[in-house]
Order: C-alpha cells, then structure tokens, then sequence
C-alpha cells in the first residue's frame, strides 16, 4: 500500500485478501447484520477477548513481525523527500 502523503511503503499485500477484508467489513456494517444489532457491551466483550487473545500471542506476533519487516520491504521510510 502507498501512501502517497507520507511518501513511504507501509507493507505489500495482495490485491486479492484487500478485497476480502473490505467484503467482510461492509458485511459486518450491514444493516440488520450481527455486528450491527449487537450492543455495545457485547462488541466491548468480542474486542476484549481479541486484546486477550493478542497478548496471550504477544512474542509470536512480535517476532513474526520481525521475521516479516526483515524478510520484505513492509516499512521504508524515507529521511526526507524526494529530490526533484
């Protein structure tokens, strides 16, 4: 993904998993969808147990991460902008 403004790559994916999550959130913002009649304590709980779930999993999302940006180009930052 570009980011034009920032002028630096954030991470590269393919075309065709953007599109799935892009289904799956207009999906869940249906009207009449689960996510949507859901109240907010109960979308407070499901997001708890995501944070839970996160912090059970805190090295192997750390090192997978840093198995990730090591292994492609996911974060290129540039010091400063392009000379024209």
């Amino acid at each position: 993904m570009l980011m034009h403004s920032l002028v630096w790559i954030l991470c590269s994916v393919f075309q065709a998993d953007v599109y799935k999550a892009v289904a799956a959130a207009r999906k869940a913002f249906e009207l009449g969808s689960e996510w949507r009649t859901m109240d907010a304590s109960a979308r407070g709980r499901l997001i708890y147990k995501l944070a839970d779930a996160m912090e059970r999993n805190l090295q192997y999302l750390a090192v997978s991460t840093r198995d990730t940006i090591l292994s492609t180009s996911v974060y290129i930052p540039f010091t400063s902008a392009p000379q024209k």
